[in-house]
């Protein structure tokens, strides 16, 4: 029984191996035609976009005028400003306020002020002995002086045209001596006791004396000044030719 189904299945085998020898291939004459076309990519490279630049050559036209309207001026950067100048300061004429142009000496120590009135404001001093320029001569309380370039007013009666060495009817002959102190002794801005001590004279400290006065005072060169020193505490030490004018 065995035996028949091993000679029945090589029997089928053999039936099957002939059929397919038997089966030729059937090729298609134009198999391209057919065929599924293969899909490629399209080339991938990149052409850059050209790259604008601005242009710079010149097209001939011309660029916006910005020149102004007719009538104002133009402006420009490189234009120099015109030179600041300082006109001189010439004092305002004021009603009742006579000119002049003199030097006048104060008698004693007093205010400037900004305008002839009390209530206006102080703006400096001036010391018994100092001499200022005398712009102006008021028919009330008030002169009008030059005080370190700047207008101010003071009160009349502290000024005087008359110089102190005259003012008390004093005469002073022109010397040129070095004297010394003898004591301590003050020295004042005008020869009489009731100008202003400015400084000391220690005993025996020497100065140049330049005049001499009736009254009892001296004139003395202090610290590059003229000042006053009672005689009764000089001593001449040496005495000089004085200088005369040319």
């Amino acid at each position: 029984m065995q035996k028949r189904w091993i000679a029945l299945f090589l029997a089928v085998m053999l039936l099957l191996s002939g059929c397919s020898l038997s089966k030729k291939p059937k090729h298609d004459k134009d198999s391209s035609a057919n065929a599924v076309p293969v899909l490629t990519e399209a080339p991938t490279q990149a052409t850059e976009a050209p790259v604008m630049t601005e242009a710079t050559e010149e097209t001939g036209e011309t660029q916006e005028s910005l020149e102004a309207p007719e009538g104002i001026p133009v402006v420009t950067e490189d234009a120099e400003a015109p030179e600041e100048t300082t006109a001189p300061t010439t004092p305002p004429e004021v009603e009742g306020v006579k000119s002049t142009n003199e030097t006048v000496y104060v008698v004693a120590e007093v205010n400037v002020r900004d305008a002839a009135s009390f209530q206006s404001r102080v703006i400096g001093k001036l010391k018994g002995g100092d001499q200022v320029t005398r712009t102006g001569i008021g028919d009330d309380k008030w002169d009008r002086i030059d005080y370190n370039g700047k207008v101010g007013y003071v009160a009349k009666n502290y000024i005087t045209a008359e110089s102190p060495e005259t003012a008390n009817g004093a005469t002073f002959e022109e010397v040129n001596q070095t004297v010394k102190a003898t004591s301590n002794v003050n020295v004042r801005r005008g020869p009489g006791v009731d100008y202003q001590i400015i400084a000391r004279l220690k005993n025996g400290e020497e100065v140049k004396r330049t005049a001499i006065g009736s009254k009892g005072w001296s004139r003395i060169t202090y610290d590059g000044k003229n000042c006053y020193v009672s005689n009764n505490y000089l001593k001449v030490v040496s005495n000089d030719a004085v200088p005369q004018d040319k």
